[in-house]
């Protein structure tokens, strides 16, 4: 479910960062912060950090941290997609 995550955007509501985001079973796009549940509480928002200077979601599900980049394909049933596992330096 995670991987399936699109990410369209990131803004900043007063000191904190809001993603944009569409998860494979929900029919709209929704804005989602730090903390809130994606796919029937399967998946978690779990942090918004930076990657050099472009900003990234890194959700978590079923213990394991998967990070999305706003545009980044979705892994679905056709294809491979471009998510990825990798730790990340804090935002700043």
């Amino acid at each position: 479910m995670a991987r399936g995550v699109e990410v369209t955007g990131i803004i900043l509501v007063g000191s904190n960062y809001q993603a944009i985001v569409k998860a494979p079973n929900e029919p709209n796009s929704r804005y989602v912060s730090v903390g809130q549940r994606l796919s029937n509480g399967r998946v978690l928002v779990k942090r918004i950090e930076s990657q050099g200077s472009e900003p990234v979601v890194i959700l978590e599900e079923d213990g394991v941290e998967v990070v999305r980049s706003i545009g980044a394909p979705t892994e679905g049933p056709g294809g491979a997609g471009t998510a990825a596992v990798l730790p990340l330096p804090p935002f700043s």
